[in-house]
């Protein structure tokens, strides 16, 4: 499971950089607070197992801190492919039954034209440049519900030679 490598490598190299994006450079240690603080924050939002989260960004610190999020939670995490236009948009957030978005201010107009047309989503999230928890303390070390390998934790919205994209699935094992 995914969530239990970061997990384990927070405990071995704490103070080790784990990711660079931009200017920005987090530590295991911090990305296991802020990935914490993630699943919390979308536990609070009522993502339980199965639950799903879109992502709408370029790249950035947001997609992993949501993607070992969704790891902790059983949830499934959905990136939307930010070279769609609304209407793409507004049919992979129904196609996925996604609950909450997580967006970057880079796509706030393209997320207001979605907004009233995303019937079932519960929460719009606007991301900041330093990711959805910058300042999340360290916290004790929290034991890691096990998920099963073939649970899901991604859906990646793939097109074919006809019709619309279908969500693929990509389990915790993938």
């Amino acid at each position: 499971m995914i969530a239990s490598i970061l997990a384990r490598q927070g405990d071995r190299f704490a103070d080790k950089t784990a990711i660079r994006c931009g200017p920005l450079t987090v530590t295991y240690g911090e990305l296991n607070a802020r990935v914490a603080a993630t699943a919390d924050r979308l536990s609070a939002l009522g993502i339980a197992e199965g639950g799903k989260v879109a992502h709408l960004s370029f790249n950035d610190i947001a997609f992993f801190e949501l993607l070992f999020a969704c790891s902790r939670l059983g949830a499934v995490l959905v990136p939307v492919n930010f070279r769609l236009v609304a209407d793409e948009i507004v049919y992979q957030l129904a196609n996925s039954e996604a609950k909450v978005v997580v967006y970057s201010a880079d796509f706030r107009d393209t997320i207001e034209a979605v907004k009233g047309r995303a019937d079932a989503v519960r929460h719009w999230v606007e991301s900041g440049p330093h990711g959805l928890a910058p300042d999340a303390a360290p916290l004790p070390r929290r034991g890691i519900e096990r998920r099963a390998p073939d649970a899901c934790l991604l859906m990646i919205h793939t097109s074919g030679t006809t019709g619309r994209s279908k969500g693929a699935m990509l389990t915790q094992g993938n």
